[in-house]
């Protein structure tokens, strides 16, 4: 049977589940880490309110994840500015939230069980109620004197994105790095390889800060391995379901990727967990794969629902959705709720079975996604990457369409990966489409 509401994860148990996952990468305590992912997953709405403030100015919005922690603006005027403060008010409990506890107060003696499986403690518990009941904040700073704004460079990068290709044929994407003001080029070659004339004719080209980062082997799809949630008619391996969604008639079904069906048409298969099978209805108008977006709508058929819950990590109840985080760029308004350097996760059915949730922090933005397989796109881009140590952002087949989260708030779907590819080998690359490709085509998400 499809799980029940009650048998998800509260909302301290994830934040202890990502807090721990924050404090082993950058070396703080647990409640540290559990202060600062509710901050980075709260506060999108004074994000993009602060970013919009500063608009034509702005350079670029990052987390700084050091022992200064804060969101740092860049700003290409030479005006000095006070700090302010990102706020992140405590979350009350609500009545139907008490009632929740009484009912999930018979399964205490199993969910006690549970937390033992997952090293959660009652003191960890004790700490994440603390944490989400208080306010907390930190400083917003402000950087002068950047050499160009944001807004030229996703221009150049709108305009040019068939030359970047031509220049560089080994080209997997183009992005916006905020933290230095550079358009990013990551192509498949060692270090220097590419030869410093072309990296000229690069910059001369965008005519705003560039640079070129390398990567061990291409990136590619994740689709089409054993294990998947999302199994084709004859029960083979195709994808991992994102979240739960509805349609713009309100009928219920999964937000996955597109290019899940592009490189593999055919129907798609989901099976409970007592084994009946279930075929979904694939909406073909949702099928979107291309240098911009990644997003697919499968509708449920008659006797299948759903509940705005999804899989976060191995051997753990499902999460509660609670929210989503935009990542959006027009021309009339750059706005962006996902400030380089936040941390989030993923969840993709052949690699976190065996290696837990993939985590890593917000890198390249706003990318023109040059895989061979997906068709040049138009408008804005709603692709972003996730950088992390190999030792913790694991991918392979069969992830492709996986919910990419932070605490209980979704922010995409997974759409290609590399491991082991960049900075020397060190570290994975992941590629995400963000929610807002759905939204942007009519559906929304259930929560």
């Amino acid at each position: 049977m499809p799980p029940t509401e009650d048998a998800s994860l509260t909302a301290e148990e994830a934040l202890v589940l990502d807090g721990k996952a924050y404090a082993e990468r950058f070396g703080v305590s647990l409640e540290e880490a559990m202060r600062r992912v509710t901050i980075m997953a709260g506060t999108s709405e004074q994000i993009e309110a602060i970013q919009q403030e500063f608009n034509q100015e702005l350079s670029g919005a990052y987390f700084d994840n050091s022992n200064n922690f804060g969101l740092v603006l860049r700003l290409t005027g030479a005006e000095a500015r006070q700090q302010r403060r990102l706020e992140r008010r405590a979350i009350k409990r609500d009545a139907r939230q008490e009632r929740r506890d009484a009912r999930r107060s018979e399964r205490q003696a199993a969910r006690a069980v549970d937390r033992q499986g997952r090293r959660i403690t009652d003191a960890e518990l004790a700490q994440a109620e603390q944490v989400i009941g208080s306010d907390v904040s930190t400083t917003v700073r402000f950087v002068p004197n950047a050499r160009s704004t944001r807004r030229a460079a996703l221009r150049a990068i709108e305009r040019n994105g068939r030359q970047i290709k031509e220049l560089l044929p080994a080209s997997q994407s183009t992005g916006y790095d905020e933290k230095t003001g550079e358009i990013v080029v990551a192509v498949v070659g060692t270090e220097n390889s590419v030869a410093e004339a072309t990296r000229s004719q690069l910059a001369t080209l965008l005519g705003v800060p560039t640079r070129v980062e390398y990567l061990a082997k291409p990136v590619g799809p994740t689709a089409a391995r054993g294990g998947t949630a999302l199994q084709n008619a004859s029960g083979g391996a195709r994808c991992t379901a994102g979240f739960i969604g509805y349609d713009s008639s309100n009928r219920p079904g999964i937000i996955t990727a597109g290019h899940c069906e592009k490189l593999a048409p055919g129907t798609f298969t989901y099976v409970d967990t007592d084994g009946k099978r279930y075929n979904l209805i694939t909406d073909t108008s949702s099928v979107v794969y291309d240098s911009k977006r990644d997003f697919l709508f499968l509708r449920f058929p008659t006797g299948l629902t759903g509940l705005p819950q999804f899989i976060g990590n191995k051997g753990e109840s499902p999460r509660s959705l609670t929210g989503r985080r935009t990542l959006a760029s027009t021309e009339a308004k750059i706005t962006d709720g996902t400030p380089q350097g936040s941390w989030i996760c993923f969840y993709g059915v052949t690699s976190s079975p065996t290696y837990g949730q993939g985590c890593g922090e917000v890198y390249w933005k706003y990318i023109d996604y040059t895989h061979p397989t997906a068709s040049p796109g138009t408008g804005p881009s709603y692709y972003a990457t996730i950088i992390g140590p190999t030792t913790g952002l694991r991918c392979g087949p069969g992830d492709s369409g996986g919910p990419v989260f932070a605490w209980q708030t979704a922010f995409g779907v997974v759409t290609a990966c590399s491991e082991n590819s960049y900075n020397a080998g060190k570290d994975s690359v992941l590629y995400y489409s963000s929610t807002d490709a759905a939204y942007a085509a009519g559906y929304r998400l259930a929560y």
